[in-house]
């Protein structure tokens, strides 16, 4: 029980993190530079953490697999993934980047059982099937549905490919760390080895002039909620860590994707005014709801 009860704290911890993320963006072109600064201030938090809790010396201690799968984790999520994912949302937009890459909810359950033989039910499968409904339906919104047919016969095949891509990604990443703890036992030194090369990975990105530009062109009230972002994300990630640790990834993952039923009741309390509640994100919120009861 207590792996599912983190799971869910993983997924409000993220949610609060969108808050941050949703005001920062609000004076730049673009929030994916936002990256740039919460993922090294979440390197970095993490580094504190390890020395305040004396693991800091379990850095050089873990078997070589533990290191490649954590690895292969960060480099996925960070550097890969959100790099994919930012670039289909400029080429489909945002609405439908968001529903198609949800697959990573079916991609994370489906390897869990099929490879790392976790237990599988009828009212998982259920449950996990309403959450992945909940999920996506705020982001059918009535002109998309209306104009459909048209409008995605205009986005170009690329952009189809690399968004489920990035859902695949962002799917078998917690498989990579379900592998890294099994083979450690220690969660948040794996969040740091991942952050680390996700961090690593990500520099490349400034190579980039356009990249290095864009960053010292955020204002100072926005990099100060990035900063804010980065230590919320580093505390949702351990969450995360430590969740699938202590649960199946087929339970984990669908739990942690309920973020976006927090991030209404948050942005309902904060970002009321720059937000929108409509009929479909009410409705997505309710069959959330039903299925983290049934995989509960």
């Amino acid at each position: 029980m207590l792996g599912p009860i983190i799971a869910l704290l993983s997924s409000i911890t993220f949610a609060f993190k969108h808050i941050f993320i949703r005001r920062a963006s609000l004076k730049i072109i673009d929030a994916s530079f936002g990256t740039f600064v919460s993922v090294p201030t979440a390197l970095v938090t993490l580094f504190v953490i390890l020395i305040v809790n004396g693991q800091i010396r379990l850095l050089f201690s873990f078997p070589a697999a533990s290191y490649i799968w954590f690895a292969f984790a960060g480099v996925l999520q960070f550097a890969v993934g959100l790099s994919i994912y930012y670039k289909c949302i400029q080429l489909m937009g945002a609405n439908l980047a968001i529903v198609l890459s949800r697959i990573n909810i079916l991609v994370s359950v489906a390897i869990g059982i099929f490879f790392l033989h976790e237990p599988v039910s009828m009212k998982l499968l259920v449950g996990v099937l309403l959450i992945f409904m909940g999920v996506t339906l705020p982001g059918l919104n009535t002109p998309m549905i209306r104009d459909s047919y048209g409008s995605l016969l205009k986005i170009p095949v690329k952009a189809y490919v690399l968004v489920f891509t990035s859902g695949f990604v962002f799917g078998v990443t917690p498989i990579f760390i379900k592998l890294g703890i099994r083979e450690s036992g220690y969660p948040i030194v794996g969040a740091f080895i991942s952050f680390l090369a996700g961090t690593i990975a990500m520099s490349f990105l400034f190579l980039k002039r356009d990249n290095r530009l864009a960053i010292t062109q955020i204002d100072t009230k926005s990099l100060i909620l990035f900063f804010l972002s980065g230590i919320i994300f580093c505390i949702g990630n351990l969450f995360r860590f430590f969740a699938l640790e202590m649960t199946s990834t087929s339970i984990a993952v669908p739990l942690i994707s309920t973020m976006p039923v927090f991030l209404i009741f948050f942005s309902f309390i904060f970002n009321r005014k720059i937000e929108i509640f409509n009929r479909p994100v009410v409705v997505g919120a309710v069959l959330v709801v039903l299925g983290t009861i049934l995989i509960f």
